[in-house]
């Protein structure tokens, strides 16, 4: 635990804006193993190797989904200085945003929202010099898919994913203020739940006998004003 104590009283800081860039590429579960292991997990911590350009000891989600508040601890090692900051997919010099200054700091975190790849960037002089990659994490797109591999903590079934219409906008805190940011798609619990925001409802088929499908027979022919389908049941993948 001494970590965790370490982190709590040492110098940490938060950084809560979102990147000005929009993420172009968005990761799939493959993405999501941690270490030798083929198999994806979400919310896991990560841990980096020793190098001398390495100033990262772990990052915590390895993979997460997107669509809800994600927050993103990245615990460093002892001692550091510059700048770190976060990337799209790769460390270039005017991609690098929402940066903080180190100086033999224990710790930092971001608060994030959408989908996609992200890459923590460390450079040894604040505002000047080449960044260094120290690692990736990956939000994942929230959808049907996807969503079916977690369980709703109230339901206990698999997840749906929820479709919101373009122009909705919820409240974020950026650090500073509570701005309007598009709302994002996200995992719900159930088509009601969904239909009850406004959104639209997709569901994953699976070879499961009570599969999250069930959950779209109930509002099967329910239709938006541009006749689409407010619920959805989505094929298995190669079928």
């Amino acid at each position: 635990l001494l970590w965790l104590v370490l982190f709590m009283v040492g110098s940490s800081t938060s950084v809560e804006a979102l990147p000005k860039w929009s993420n172009t590429q968005t990761p799939d579960l493959k993405k999501c193993a941690v270490g030798e292991s083929t198999s994806a997990r979400l919310n896991s911590r990560f841990a980096l190797k020793r190098d001398n350009e390495i100033v990262v000891e772990w990052v915590k989600p390895n993979c997460a989904l997107g669509g809800t508040e994600v927050r993103v601890d990245v615990f460093l090692r002892f001692r550091n200085k510059g700048e770190i900051g976060l990337g799209e997919a790769d460390c270039k010099i005017r991609g690098v945003e929402v940066k903080h200054e180190l100086n033999n700091t224990w710790g930092v975190y971001w608060f994030l929202l959408n989908p996609g790849i992200y890459t923590i960037c460390h450079r040894e002089r604040i505002g000047r010099g080449k960044w260094t990659e120290q690692t990736k994490f990956y939000i994942l797109e929230p959808t049907a898919y996807h969503c079916s591999k977690i369980n709703d903590a109230v339901t206990k079934n698999a997840s749906v994913a929820c479709e919101f219409p373009p122009g909705e906008t919820i409240k974020f805190f950026d650090g500073f203020l509570n701005e309007p940011t598009p709302k994002p798609n996200r995992c719900v619990g159930t088509c009601e739940e969904c239909l009850a925001e406004g959104g639209n409802c997709k569901c994953q088929m699976t070879r499961q006998v009570d599969h999250p499908c069930k959950q779209c027979f109930a509002c099967d022919g329910n239709l938006t004003e541009d006749g689409e389908p407010r619920c959805e049941c989505m094929p298995i993948k190669g079928r």
